[in-house]
């Protein structure tokens, strides 16, 4: 026997059983381990280091005020979507639309120019919702979107004071305060429509049989037809002084009575009208003058001759004026057969 043959025989061979029985498992299970482990690894380098490309569709848009713009941006009814083709790492390719947004700024200056110029987007707006490392943005369909955004803002408007339609108390009126006097409240909403807004009105305060002046908490509310979800009254009830005095009548004397015989022919004439004038008091509004009231007597429904009683009235083409007084109220007309020059 050779030398090595006796050393392998000698010194190797009887530690055999030792060093399979301690080591051998252990060191077998960790190189398997290793192995694995290594390939893995492999795997998974390789995974991020192959780049796939996706077409996203619809991702959306959002507009934020810039660093430094004191903005709370109204929110639109609709949002603002691109389509962007980006690569990302192989091992991300489930990602979905909804990892991705689109972010812009834009300033006060930018929105209120009179024709806001399109934004551009750039891939540096294009956000994620985790981390993406590699992230590549290849393409932005449309690259630039109009803007037509709107903010935020607060002002302070008068309240107009609305009333039941009730009248108060005959021989009283309700006196409106002076314009600049009026009680202002403070409103928010989106300053295009807030622009809009020159006034509120109160609810409908109740007047019926009211004849002196009262205090009374309302409740402002928006104009007929101007209800917005987004604009808001910042004060809930405003205390108005509603004032009523006796009203004051201007006296008109010796006003001419006029006779109204209608479209028909004329069987009748007057004779005799007692008084042939009237006394009248009307509302004392600007510029009201005797030639704008006209007391009549109609005379077409009657057939008879003789003196007969007729009530008067008055017209006028007044707006302003809402209480009318004639005295006398009645009038004696002398009725008699019309002549054929008449008729």
């Amino acid at each position: 026997m050779s030398a090595l043959g006796r050393f392998w025989r000698d010194k190797f061979l009887p530690h055999v059983p030792q060093f399979v029985r301690n080591d051998f498992w252990r060191i077998l299970f960790s190189l398997f381990f290793a192995v694995l482990l290594t390939a893995y690894a492999h795997r998974s380098v390789k995974m991020k280091t192959v780049m796939v490309k996706m077409h996203l569709k619809g991702i959306v848009v959002s507009f934020v005020p810039a660093p430094g713009e004191s903005l709370e941006l109204v929110p639109r009814e609709t949002e603002s979507t691109v389509d962007i083709d980006v690569e990302v790492p192989g091992d991300l390719k489930d990602l979905k639309n909804t990892d991705f947004y689109v972010e812009c700024a834009v300033t006060k200056a930018q929105i209120d120019a009179k024709e806001p110029p399109p934004v551009s987007i750039k891939s540096e707006n294009v956000k994620t919702r985790r981390v993406i490392d590699n992230l590549n943005v290849q393409a932005i369909r449309p690259e630039r979107l109009p803007l037509d955004l709107d903010y935020f803002i607060e002002k302070d408007v008068p309240v107009i004071l609305v009333y039941d339609g009730n009248d108060v108390m005959p021989g009283s009126r309700v006196v409106d305060g002076d314009a600049d006097k009026r009680v202002k409240v403070r409103i928010r909403g989106p300053r295009k429509l807030l622009e809009t807004i020159d006034h509120l009105e109160t609810e409908k305060i109740p007047l019926s049989n009211m004849n002196r002046s009262f205090s009374r908490l309302v409740h402002p509310v928006l104009p007929y037809g101007m209800w917005n979800d987004n604009v808001r009254i910042l004060t809930d009830a405003v205390r108005v002084d509603i004032r009523i005095e006796q009203k004051k009548l201007k006296p008109f004397e010796s006003v001419p009575i006029r006779v109204l015989f209608g479209n028909g022919p004329h069987n009748l004439e007057v004779v005799k009208i007692e008084p042939e004038t009237v006394r009248i008091e009307v509302d004392d509004v600007p510029d009201i003058s005797a030639d704008q009231l006209f007391p009549f007597v109609d005379v077409s429904n009657r057939t008879l001759p003789g003196e007969q009683s007729f009530d008067i009235k008055c017209w006028t083409g007044n707006d302003r004026i809402k209480e009318i007084k004639v005295d006398p109220a009645h009038v004696k007309v002398t009725l008699a057969p019309a002549s054929p020059a008449s008729k």
